[in-house]
């Protein structure tokens, strides 16, 4: 009798060293489906002064400043204004946007309008110029 091989206890059993296996090429990996309510994060560059500003509205309206940043870009897309153009500086104090499909969708079409080839340099202006409306420096056309 093999004491070694016979325990009751499966414990005290020899395990065998197993073969590494060959990757299976019928088990590729999927792609994950992305949601229908994803949305998309633009960072939005500002100056000290106006990360003040914005900082002060944010919390005097009761919202994050993610909430407000979007906030602020969908309500001037709403107002259909043609915001003046603005200095845009890539700054490392930035405050994000988030944007469903449709609004950033949106964006881009004025991205096309002003002649802008950057989604983030669109939305910048749109929220530089909702920021000077409220402060009361108005630069629209």
């Amino acid at each position: 009798m093999n004491r070694t091989s016979d325990n009751l206890n499966p414990m005290f059993n020899r395990k065998k060293p197993r073969k590494p296996s060959l990757p299976n090429p019928n088990n590729v990996r999927k792609e994950h489906k992305t949601h229908s309510n994803k949305k998309f994060d633009i960072k939005i560059p500002m100056t000290d002064r106006q990360i003040r500003i914005f900082r002060a509205l944010a919390y005097k309206n009761g919202m994050t400043d993610t909430a407000y940043g979007a906030y602020l870009v969908v309500k001037g897309m709403d107002y259909n204004l043609d915001f003046e153009e603005v200095d845009y500086k890539n700054l490392p104090v930035t405050v994000h946007a988030k944007l469903t499909k449709e609004e950033h969708e949106r964006l881009f079409q004025y991205a096309l309008q002003w002649q802008t080839r950057s989604i983030r340099k669109t939305a910048h202006r749109v929220l530089i110029g909702m920021l000077d409306f409220l402060s009361g420096e108005v630069r629209i056309k």
